[in-house]
């Protein structure tokens, strides 16, 4: 058997090396075209690589080696030159070569020409490869021609939109945003590499397919681009304009994923139905002391685990009476009960998805509780950059997983940026880490350690060796993290209080405060077990809405902004999402920190 199988090894077809070379993402690679009887083999020793980078450059090769199949063979980096002292060019010579471009979302030639004071007929000359189909593609860089005058010379343009001295592979490289489509690549192949989601490669590049055939030549946007949103604050109504209270019965609605047809299969958003079902309870506690204070209040309440029961319940026309709308809880049918409301200018409210924040523009009647990504990550920055003597180190994966993360963090940093070590990690390289991260430590300052990972391995490692250096006594360490930590099964709590650990989270219970033990003493009383998290949320929902009913009226957002109820979690402070005519997002959230004696405290 050994004897039949070197046979068939030494028949194999001898390989013809390729001349042809591409660069991508700022990496050189030959490009091989697989001909019959070849194998990994034959190609790894051919082009003197092994045949891990071939699987790893190629990760359609996990479905096999075939004929006609188009390679990226990596390009040996040539052996280095001594690094010499950098030499300041002069002024004259720097302006000289040429810049570059980076296209935006929504740009036009005619905008980026006007912009350089440049014909758009020289920008499409000199960057060819940036139109696919005659349109100019986001992504792509623009070579603009050398400078001959101030405004052309980049000193009034856009520094994050410019690099000169550069070239576009090493623009490319940093930014990790963007990716062009080589023959016979597949949209699963790409979305593995760069680790995120067929559906949203799909989402953020409409433009790059034909016939739903991905077109090779296209530029993908990898992740959406990181940009500053405009929460609008809310105009209170005039002092001398009365509220009216609503002394009439209030018609509210509540759609829950309830679960009705129990022996269906269940889905993942079912995971736990007995979270929504102690939402409800929740809120029935809160209806019963509302109405110690004259509550008036016609309840419904549906299953919208199933679309085909929202549907229904949209064409019977139930839900166009009511004064108030609370649910569902997924984005997927929230959406048209939001149109409804909408149409009919009834308030309705979306309890717990994030998600809903979209549907928010051009919806004024949407209110949104749970707050933005964006606040929490500006909470959680804010707090670290107001610190003093600080030594921040971002950590992130060096495979570029959680690439729009790290961006947002940068985003955020802003001017600190600059001064902020970086420290690319994977777990695989285990306690070698220790000794890279001793180096980016300092002894007389606060070393603010965010790490920019959902990843339990990921964050578990770098916490572990993190905790080490807490017994020399010779570095303090604040670690900062997200709220995902939170459900972490493999991490040892004990890293956590030790090294400082703040998160922001949406909602935080402080069980040491008279309300909250009064709440859970009524819950226990009356369902006979202690509250979940999603009680205490539908309590908080339904006091708040109701109580703003109540007091201001069905149109209740006018007084928002003076509107402050004793509630259990945390306050609510809503803005409008853009300007005044979008729909209101709870802007307000919790930083925690993990202390010591293994206590968690509100900031």
């Amino acid at each position: 058997m050994l004897a039949a199988f070197c046979a068939v090894s030494q028949a194999q077809v001898p390989v013809q090396k390729s001349t042809e070379k591409t660069r991508i993402n700022g990496k050189v690679y030959y490009i091989h075209v697989v001909q019959k009887g070849q194998t990994l083999y034959s190609l790894s020793k051919a082009y003197g690589v092994t045949i891990e980078q071939l699987t790893e450059n190629n990760p359609e090769l996990s479905e096999g080696l075939k004929e006609g199949q188009t390679l990226r063979v990596p390009v040996k980096e040539p052996v280095k030159e001594p690094v010499k002292e950098p030499v300041e060019e002069p002024a004259a010579v720097r302006q000289a070569r040429p810049a570059y471009h980076l296209v935006k979302p929504g740009e036009t030639l005619s905008d980026i020409a006007d912009k350089y004071d440049v014909p758009a007929a020289t920008l499409r000359q000199l960057t060819p490869e940036a139109f696919f189909k005659e349109k100019l593609q986001p992504g792509t860089l623009l070579q603009i021609p050398p400078a001959t005058d101030e405004k052309a010379t980049g000193t009034t343009a856009d520094t994050a939109s410019v690099r000169y001295g550069g070239t576009p592979e090493e623009f490319y490289a940093d930014t990790s945003l963007y990716h062009t489509v080589q023959p016979h690549e597949t949209l699963w192949g790409i979305a593995k590499r760069y680790h995120t989601t067929v559906q949203e490669l799909q989402r953020l590049n409409p433009n790059a397919f034909v016939d739903e055939e991905l077109q090779a030549g296209a530029v993908l946007q990898l992740h959406a681009v990181v940009e500053t949103p405009v929460y609008q604050d809310l105009k209170a109504a005039p002092a001398w304009l009365p509220s009216q209270p609503f002394t009439a019965t209030i018609k509210a609605a509540l759609l829950l994923p309830l679960l009705r047809d129990i022996d269906d299969t269940l889905t993942a958003k079912s995971k736990s139905p007995e979270n929504f079902l102690s939402f409800y309870e929740g809120a029935l506690l809160a209806i019963e002391n509302l109405k110690q204070e004259g509550l008036s209040l016609e309840l419904s309440v549906y299953d919208s685990f199933y679309d085909k029961d929202v549907e229904a319940l949209l064409q019977q026309g139930t839900l166009q009476q009511q004064d108030i709308i609370i649910g569902p809880v997924y984005a997927d049918n929230f959406k048209p009960v939001a149109q409804l409301a909408k149409e009919r200018h009834i308030k309705i409210v979306s309890p717990l998805d994030p998600n809903t924040e979209e549907l928010t523009v051009d919806n004024p009647y949407l209110l949104q509780l749970s707050p933005p990504a964006y606040c929490r990550q500006k909470k959680l920055i804010d707090h670290l950059l107001a610190q003093p003597q600080t030594n921040i180190i971002l950590i992130y994966h060096e495979d570029g997983r959680e690439a729009l993360l790290v961006q947002e963090y940068k985003h955020l940093l802003g001017a600190r940026t600059d001064s902020v070590k970086m420290l690319a990690h994977q777990v695989v390289k285990g306690a070698a880490v220790r000794d890279t991260l001793e180096k980016l430590l300092v002894e007389d300052k606060m070393n603010c350690v965010l790490i920019a990972s959902h990843d339990d391995a990921m964050v578990s490692d770098i916490a572990a060796n993190l905790y080490l250096f807490t017994f020399r006594n010779r570095y303090n360490i604040t670690l900062y993290g997200t709220e995902r930590w939170r459900n972490f099964e493999t991490m040892d709590i004990k890293y956590l209080h030790t090294l400082n650990l703040h998160l922001v989270v949406p909602f935080f219970i402080d069980y040491s405060t008279e309300q909250v033990q009064k709440f859970v003493m009524e819950f226990y009383e009356k369902y006979k077990t202690d509250p979940s998290q999603y009680a205490f949320q539908g309590y908080d929902t339904f006091n708040y809405f109701l109580r703003a009913i109540m007091r201001y009226g069905k149109n209740f957002e006018d007084y928002l902004p003076v509107y402050n109820p004793q509630l259990l979690q945390t306050k609510y402070r809503f803005k409008h999402n853009g300007n005044s005519a979008n729909g209101l997002v709870n802007v307000e959230s919790c930083l925690i920190r993990y202390t010591p004696d293994y206590n968690i405290e509100k900031l």
